[in-house]
């Protein structure tokens, strides 16, 4: 599998498509698939094109009292779990947005999901064959 990380609108899958042909892309980006986890895994009430990250909804996270009581192993194990959803898909490229660069949220709701995509991202490159960080189009193999 290879791991393509980037920023938000960074060309990663024009990248990917041109760099190699033919190969299956996961539809979705991470961040975008931890999105769903999370509104599943919560049984949100949000709207469905409301993110979750942006939710106003308090249900959110009610079977946790507030994402500041979610222990490590809270996160891991939810990162554990997305990470294994993505790999069975079995999709040859796996696209992934940086989240945050070191900035902490002050949402408690983006902070969980920032944690989540951030730890779920560090278990797909330990699986990746070749990691990709691409930037205005422009990609550097680091793995």
């Amino acid at each position: 599998m290879i791991l393509i990380i980037s920023g938000r609108y960074q060309g990663e899958r024009e990248f990917a498509e041109s760099q190699f042909p033919g190969k299956s892309i996961l539809p979705q980006n991470v961040s975008e698939i931890a999105d769903q986890f999370l509104k599943k895994q919560f049984k949100s009430n949000t709207q469905e094109d409301k993110s979750c990250i942006d939710s106003s909804d308090d249900q959110l996270f009610t079977h946790i009292n507030s994402c500041e009581n979610a222990t490590k192993t809270d996160i891991d194990t939810a990162a554990e779990e997305l990470s294994s959803q993505i790999l069975s898909e079995k999709n040859d490229i796996i696209l992934c947005h940086i989240v945050g660069c070191g900035v902490v949220p002050i949402d408690e709701r983006q902070r969980f999901w920032a944690e989540l995509v951030g730890r779920t991202s560090c278990l797909l490159a330990k699986e990746a064959e070749e990691i990709w960080v691409v930037r205005a189009g422009i990609g550097s193999r680091i793995k």
